[in-house]
Parts: C-alpha cells; structure tokens; sequence
C-alpha cells in the first residue's frame, strides 16, 4: 500500500489539498485587508486631529477592496487543485466557444 492511499482516496486528497489552499488565501486576504486598513488609518491619523474617525468609511471600503481582491481567486485555487480536466471554466468555455 503506498503512502498516498489507493485510486479510490486519491480524488479526496485533491479535494483537502484544493480546501487547504483556498483557506489559506482567505486568510491572506484577511491579514492583507487588515494590514491595509491600518496604514490609511495612520495615515489620516497623521494628516489630521480627527482624521481617523473622518476617514474611516473610505478606508474601510479600501481595505474591503484589498481584501475581496485576493479572496477572489480561492475558488481558482481550489478549481486548479481538482485538475484541468475537471474545471468548470473549461466546460463554459467549450459551450461558448465551440470549434
């Protein structure tokens, strides 16, 4: 018995293997957004008295950009873990692009 498991477990690593890596971008994207966050929020700390708590919605919806945008490619991550020949962006492509 190899050390892997056998053909029948082999699909289930994948999958955990696609899971471990789209969680770990989520969680990039969090520390990134986070991150972010508190740099404009020093930054406009820094310019005014108040200037934290006046810029808090538009540093707020920047560090909510930061962090969907690296969030978005954890399904890409999981997809590419299944193998090319299972990834759905391949069977829209082939329906809308038919040769």
């Amino acid at each position: 018995m190899s050390r892997d498991g056998g053909r029948a477990t082999r699909g289930t690593g994948r999958v955990e293997r696609g899971l471990s890596k789209a969680s770990q971008r989520v969680g990039r994207a969090v520390e990134l957004g986070l991150a972010s966050w508190q740099k404009r929020r020093d930054r406009s700390a820094k310019r005014r008295r108040d200037g934290a708590i006046r810029d808090a919605v538009a540093n707020s919806a920047f560090a909510v950009g930061t962090a969907a945008k690296e969030a978005s490619w954890a399904s890409s991550d999981f997809l590419r873990a299944l193998g090319r020949r299972r990834d759905p962006r391949r069977f829209l492509l082939r329906a809308l692009l038919p040769l």
